[in-house]
């Protein structure tokens, strides 16, 4: 299979490549090494069977080609994005080493509340307390991430703080899982749209929306202090 997609990347790029096949969650397409007249890349098993035109914006992505480079990557993000439900890697998440109840705030508690009353038990997530609650960014914080492929839900844990109200923390893993419903959608050049109309009018659904938003601007200088 590795082969015929080896042969399909070549007609396009015009020259010999060696392709190695990953199962990354990050990283998906890298270009290893280009030497002589050969070019080594490390892709995701997804694009193996990808249609003809993903497989152009692949060779555009391996050569460099600044033309119309942006149509081409979107086209590539949104493959990816298209097809990463294909690949559930939840089950490569140890459940004992995720961290649901904090000092203050306890994740359990809160996602069964909101799943609950959102999404009517459906969802079927991990989630996590991550990171330093010491540590200050100065330029920004990441309060939350959802990684797909794990169905995994990361609540950094800054938030596990009582100047943090319950309705802010609980904004936020609203938010991330939401992101488990709503897909990343793209327009007409190709770029990316994390937060499209679909996903802002069920965000506003969560009863303490204005609050939570009003807070975070109120206090977003102490924040990044």
């Amino acid at each position: 299979m590795s082969l015929t997609f080896q042969k399909r990347l070549e007609k396009y790029l015009k020259i010999a490549c060696r392709v190695k096949i990953n199962q990354n969650r990050s990283t998906m397409l890298n270009l290893l090494t280009k030497q002589g007249g050969c070019t080594r890349v490390s892709i995701h098993r997804m694009f193996l069977d990808a249609p003809d035109e993903v497989i152009a914006s692949i060779a555009h992505y391996v050569r460099g080609t600044r033309r119309d480079k942006q149509l081409h990557d979107g086209r590539i993000k949104q493959y990816i994005h298209e097809n990463l439900d294909r690949y559930n890697d939840s089950h490569q998440v140890i459940r004992e080493k995720l961290i649901t109840r904090g000092k203050i705030y306890d994740l359990q508690t809160m996602y069964d509340r909101l799943n609950a009353e959102y999404f009517n038990h459906k969802l079927e997530l991990t989630f996590t307390w991550y990171g330093d609650p010491k540590k200050r960014c100065r330029s920004r914080i990441v309060f939350g991430q959802y990684l797909s492929t794990l169905r995994l839900i990361k609540i950094h844990a800054l938030l596990d703080h009582p100047r943090f109200p319950y309705y802010f923390v609980s904004f936020v893993l609203y938010h991330e899982m939401l992101h488990a419903i709503v897909p990343v959608t793209f327009n007409a050049s190709g770029k990316t749209c994390i937060h499209g109309p679909e996903f802002k009018i069920l965000e506003r659904r969560f009863r303490y929306y204005k609050e939570a938003k009003a807070w975070e601007k109120m206090h977003r200088d102490q924040l990044f202090r």
